[in-house]
């Protein structure tokens, strides 16, 4: 019998970022120690620095599997061709939401953006922000190419327009305002991109 089969490297490497990821929303916290981590990953404390340097390295890990989430479905959003420029801006921020609104995904957020956890709420902007930016760009050089949008920086206006949707961050807690908290952020948005109201309609 071979036991080298038996021996499934991204397997232990994914079992200790899901113990991890477990333990961070039960702690609500990132202050774990290896120990517990090794624990609850049910593997030797030798095992987890074969894949990890450390704590900070499980955590960024983290942080990239829920920023492929949030820029996947961006990425759809930006990327149909049934939708004006306008549309998709309309359609990237509500699955910002919809994220948010997920199960759990209320609870993570508020873990996330408790002052201890700064530096995991920081990294999460931080790699979300640098793959949605080239999708936010593409979509203002297109309104502005078919005249939809009045700016005459698109990378400029793409920086303004994301730092706007950062602001939600600061609303999150009022989940039952939402709807009317997203449709003044993106009246704002369009306003500032050129975009005259009743326009679509013309």
């Amino acid at each position: 019998m071979n036991h080298k089969k038996r021996f499934n490297p991204e397997g232990r490497r994914t079992a200790i970022i899901e113990a991890t990821h477990t333990l961070f929303l039960e702690s609500a916290n990132i202050d774990l120690s290896v120990d517990e981590i090794v624990k609850r990953a049910g593997v030797a404390k030798g095992t987890f620095y074969l894949y990890f340097k450390s704590k900070d390295e499980v955590f960024h890990a983290i942080v990239e599997k829920m920023a492929e989430g949030i820029v996947d479905k961006v990425k759809e959003a930006a990327e149909s061709s049934e939708l004006t420029a306008s549309e998709k801006l309309l359609a990237m921020s509500r699955s910002l939401v919809e994220i948010s609104m997920q199960p759990h995904a209320n609870d993570l957020a508020e873990i996330i953006h408790n002052p201890k956890n700064r530096s995991i709420h920081d990294e999460l902007q931080r790699q979300a922000g640098a793959q949605i930016r080239p999708y936010m760009e593409k979509i203002i050089t297109e309104g502005v190419s078919m005249r939809e949008f009045d700016v005459s920086d698109a990378k400029r206006a793409t920086y303004w327009v994301l730092g706007a949707y950062h602001a939600l961050d600061r609303v999150m807690d009022e989940f039952d305002k939402i709807d009317n908290i997203l449709e003044d952020l993106n009246q704002f948005i369009l306003r500032g991109l050129g975009v005259r109201e009743g326009s679509g309609d013309e």
